[in-house]
């Protein structure tokens, strides 16, 4: 134990190896603030909402794993500062044993699995569970397998040069490929979101989105240096093995912040029966269903003369509903015959009409902000998000370019 305290006492004991404690400790309090959050906070908000017993589950499940998640990269970060850092290394090494650096890189492997199990739980009500860590630790076991085989002095030794070193890497390898499969998930999820929700402000999924490319680079990242030679390439190599720990602080804070404000609306908000139909979708491409000319009237009446897309939380169901459709029938006509998903199909007659009153009503008398929340728009940034990804402009270049204020001869819409 006084070799212990001498190694951390050391000036080999860096600002890097400081930071790491900084991950772990950061990592350490968010973790326990997301589990009590999900036994205190959660319970609250449910009681005041007035949700269902099944819902509350669900959303303390989600708050468990982001926690363990959290927890799991500030382990992650004491493991690396074992293992990079000299005195705490030899520390270990001359008192418990080389082989306690290979056992302990089982911490890696977890993150990404917890990150994509989090991500699934949060969103997929029907997201499998039975033998969730059997990947991760079987492809664990595997890479210690092989590094104790004869292909380590063979191939793998002048790359990793340690045992510990080749197992922490497919750990690393094995998180990205999670990472990359939660961004898969996120991107189906995104347009099964734009299939239902003519308004996805408190569904978006974009900070999740962030957060997890922001994981599957830092673990990207972590492969790199093995490959790199220390004296061709140091100070990129430093740069490698250090930015990482930076972002993760940014990401952890981005998680714990965005999951608490966001995580709470979106929990599995898509109806079941979507998933199944997704699921089946390939299965019945062959037997389309058949979409009548008054259909497509019925629908355009809906919009044009009912005015449904100025209503901020229509649905896919209340919209199928009020044409007397199944929500199926009345999907497969907006993608095939207006090409065009829910939600463009809604906000396509939002912003046509946002555009004519820019055009023809005076800017002193109505503001940019009352035409867009007549049009069914809630939010300013995704208003203006979109308006200026369709249209080329922002609304007040379009104003001020197609305005009854610079064109006055622009007769009024009768």
């Amino acid at each position: 134990m006084k070799a212990l305290f001498y190694a951390l006492g050391q000036a080999v004991f860096n600002s890097y190896d400081v930071l790491m404690l900084v991950i772990f400790v950061e990592s350490v309090l968010f973790s326990i603030f997301y589990w009590l959050h999900s036994r205190v906070l959660i319970s609250f908000y449910g009681g005041v909402a007035e949700e269902s017993t099944e819902k509350l589950q669900r959303r303390r499940h989600s708050a468990m794993l982001m926690a363990f998640f959290l927890l799991l990269v500030g382990l992650s970060e004491i493991v690396f500062l074992l293992t990079y850092n000299i005195f705490l290394s030899d520390w270990v090494r001359n008192t418990v044993g080389a082989w306690f650096f290979v056992a302990i890189t089982l911490i890696f492997f977890l993150p990404g699995a917890m990150l994509f199990r989090y991500v699934s739980t949060l969103l997929d009500r029907n997201a499998a569970q039975n033998r969730f860590f059997l990947t991760p630790l079987v492809v664990f076991v595997t890479s210690i397998l092989v590094a104790y085989s004869g292909l380590w002095e063979m191939i793998l030794q002048p790359v990793f040069w340690e045992p510990y070193i080749f197992v922490a890497s497919v750990a690393f390898a094995l998180n990205t490929v999670f990472a990359l499969l939660t961004l898969r998930f996120l991107h189906r999820y995104q347009q099964q979101v734009q299939d239902y929700f003519g308004n996805i402000d408190a569904v978006d999924v974009r900070w999740l989105t962030v957060v997890t490319s922001g994981f599957c680079v830092i673990w990207s990242m972590a492969l790199i240096p093995p490959f790199m030679s220390e004296e061709k390439l140091p100070i990129l190599r430093e740069l490698i093995i250090h930015l990482p720990s930076v972002l993760q602080i940014v990401l952890l804070t981005a998680a714990v912040l965005f999951g608490l404000s966001q995580g709470v609306r979106i929990i599995q908000v898509l109806p079941e029966k979507l998933f199944a139909q997704q699921s089946d979708a390939v299965a019945e491409s062959s037997q389309e269903p058949q979409v009548s000319e008054a259909l497509l009237i019925q629908l355009r009446t809906l919009m044009e003369g009912d005015y449904w897309y100025r209503r901020p939380d229509i649905t896919l169901d209340q919209f199928a509903n009020a044409a007397g459709q199944s929500p199926k029938l009345v999907s497969h006509a907006i993608n095939r015959h207006f090409e065009k998903n829910f939600y463009e199909f809604v906000n396509a007659y939002r912003i046509e009409e946002i555009k004519q009153r820019l055009k023809e009503e005076e800017p002193n008398q109505v503001s940019i902000q009352s035409i867009y929340e007549a049009a069914g728009f809630r939010s300013k940034s995704s208003f203006n998000t979109l308006f200026r990804k369709w249209v080329g402009m922002t609304p007040s270049q379009y104003r001020k370019k197609f305005g009854r204020a610079t064109n006055p001869l622009i007769p009024l819409a009768k």
